[in-house]
């Protein structure tokens, strides 16, 4: 079974991302109020999933390497 994270993104909030160096960010995408969203995943490789309306999931990324 895949991990999953879903996230609900505050109000004013788009342009979602997964990092290279793990890290979830978002912005307000508002340069009269512009504000930035960032933290830490859990360890392992995450991508975005799936994006409904202003829930986004994540799944942790399995290899078979």
């Amino acid at each position: 079974m895949k991990q999953k994270i879903e996230i609900i993104l505050p109000k004013g909030y788009m342009n979602t991302s997964v990092t290279t160096d793990n890290y979830f960010i978002s912005d307000t995408n508002d340069s009269a109020n512009w504000d930035k969203l960032k933290f830490p995943l859990p360890e392992g490789i995450w991508s975005i999933y799936s994006i409904e309306d202003k829930i986004i999931t994540l799944i942790k990324n399995i290899s078979n390497l």
